[in-house]
């Protein structure tokens, strides 16, 4: 069994460290994007469920209103 060694020049770790930081770079800004965009989902959808529930709200008084009518 052969062990292969390399040697790594100030150089080369430089230029490979530098690679590293970009993509970490990269991908730091990708999950940014992808942070915003699910917070501006999110606000969509919290907008959404309030006119829902407003909506609910009334239908649910027309009832109880409709219901006292009857039975009074």
């Amino acid at each position: 069994m052969s062990t292969i060694t390399k040697l790594v020049t100030n150089e080369t770790f430089f230029n490979e460290s530098t690679k590293f930081r970009e993509e970490m770079a990269s991908f730091r800004e990708e999950i940014r994007e992808e942070i915003t965009k699910i917070r501006v989902e999110m606000a969509n959808m919290k907008a959404e469920l309030i006119k829902w529930n407003v909506g609910t709200i009334i239908a649910v008084a027309g009832v109880v209103t409709a219901i006292v009518k009857l039975i009074g």
